[in-house]
């Protein structure tokens, strides 16, 4: 008969490593003698280039909020502040972690109950669209993926796991899209 003990963490990282951990496993052999494995793993989230990033030259914000019965809410925002808050939460969204999602990223257009695009841009009059975001909140979660365009390009599917452009947006447009 073979026994077999484990023990083992995985803990939240900083910087480029998300995700770290290790697990000692010893067993006994039928026959006398032990066995001893020892896995690691270091998840790497490679850092966003500029590329990937909004723009901090944005001087108003157009959000568009459709919840899935109501009516579109339009806001434009051009408090410096309250742009320099969105583009923070953007620009801190990460791509899928593959250990809570080892399925891959999933659009949620299927489960989704909200409608979010925020547009980014330069110039209190002018026209020129520095960045898009489009996001499908779940109602009350407020989680979802977040689809980027950047200078017209769109970028890899970030997520917003904690809901927190979800919650911003939802505080500046006034619209319940997280309970």
């Amino acid at each position: 008969m073979t026994t077999e003990r484990s023990v083992g963490y995985v803990r939240p990282s900083s910087g480029v490593l998300t995700e770290e951990g290790a697990e000692i496993s010893v067993a006994s052999l039928p026959a006398g003698g032990s066995v001893l494995r020892i896995d690691g793993l270091v998840l790497y989230a490679p850092g966003k280039p500029d590329s990937e990033r909004v723009p901090a030259d944005v001087h108003r914000l157009v959000v568009a909020v459709t919840p899935e019965k109501g009516v579109e809410v339009v806001r434009t925002v051009s408090s410096p502040r309250a742009i320099a808050r969105v583009i923070d939460i953007v620009n801190r969204l990460r791509r899928p972690s593959y250990l809570e999602n080892p399925g891959g990223p999933m659009i949620t257009e299927q489960m989704a109950r909200v409608d979010l695009v925020i547009r980014f841009y330069e110039g209190r009059q002018g026209a020129d669209l520095l960045a898009s975001v489009d996001e499908h909140p779940l109602l009350g979660a407020g989680t979802g993926n977040v689809l980027l365009w950047v200078a017209g390009k769109r970028q890899p599917i970030l997520q917003d796991g904690t809901g927190a452009l979800a919650r911003a947006v939802s505080q500046l447009a006034g619209v319940p899209i997280v309970s």
